[in-house]
């Protein structure tokens, strides 16, 4: 069986894991944790800067490769349907799907980014503030490179969005737009949710610097000014507009950085 595969890309603490979780309980579809795709392609693309390459560059083994490994990578996985979860909007990720996925449908999970890094914080407790989120704010850092790769694809892809609000207090609606917009029959899905699970796999949050993927039953912070200092809010504040409305560069965001 062929699978249809579509991508997630989705800020994170923007309600992810929940409505995943929700999601994974479908009979048609399954929605992959934060995927290593992407960072599989580009171990593979490493390979051309090698000498054995370079002295043979046979580019054609290289896609056959390529085209195949998103479906051999889900081949245990029984739904037809896959939606694999990642920054596949940056520059090079963008690049990949374009050449290999003719047709492709992104969802967007949004959210202000002051508000994911006070989420953060909440979860983590760092010893210092200022410094995890500046770490979190760098060009591969997680929220920057997540709103980073929003930003570029909507330039020229077909996209569905939503933002964090709508996740955690429409989920139902949220859920039958995206199984619209992915052509999909209406499922009346459990709203009720334990631990996100894929394929028998869960989460290992002790890698991490909190349990990033636990679903809580308290709502996550709107009053930033509770977890962010005011250094925090005044270097980030405007980020949400200026992404949007200036041509930034991915490698070049002194402003933010300094």
């Amino acid at each position: 069986m062929n699978k249809k595969f579509y991508f997630l890309c989705p800020m994170p603490r923007s309600g992810q894991t929940y409505i995943n979780t929700i999601l994974n309980k479908s009979n048609q579809l399954r929605v992959s944790a934060n995927s290593i795709l992407p960072n599989i392609f580009y171990g593979i693309e490493t390979q051309k800067n090698t000498s054995i390459y370079q002295n043979f560059p046979y580019e054609k083994g290289f896609d056959n490769i390529y085209k195949n490994i998103l479906e051999s990578y889900y081949a245990s996985v029984p739904q037809k349907h896959i939606i694999d979860n990642a920054p596949w909007g940056t520059p090079d990720n963008l690049k990949i799907l374009q050449k290999f996925f003719k047709e492709r449908k992104f969802i967007i999970y949004n959210r202000p980014v002051l508000e994911c890094l006070a989420s953060f914080i909440k979860i983590e407790k760092p010893d210092n503030i200022q410094a995890r989120c500046d770490q979190l704010m760098e060009q591969n850092g997680r929220v920057h490179k997540s709103a980073w790769a929003i930003h570029h694809l909507k330039k020229t892809e077909n996209y569905i969005e939503f933002q964090f609000d709508e996740v955690i207090n429409d989920t139902q609606n949220v859920i039958n737009k995206i199984f619209e917009y992915l052509n999909l029959e209406p499922e009346n899905l459990s709203k009720e949710v334990d631990k996100f699970n894929f394929d028998g796999v869960e989460y290992n949050d002790d890698v991490l610097f909190g349990p990033l993927h636990k679903l809580a039953a308290d709502p996550e912070p709107h009053n930033i000014e509770d977890f962010l200092p005011k250094s925090v809010i005044q270097k980030y504040k405007h980020y949400d507009e200026e992404i949007t409305t200036t041509k930034m560069k991915n490698e070049n965001f002194e402003k933010f950085h300094r």
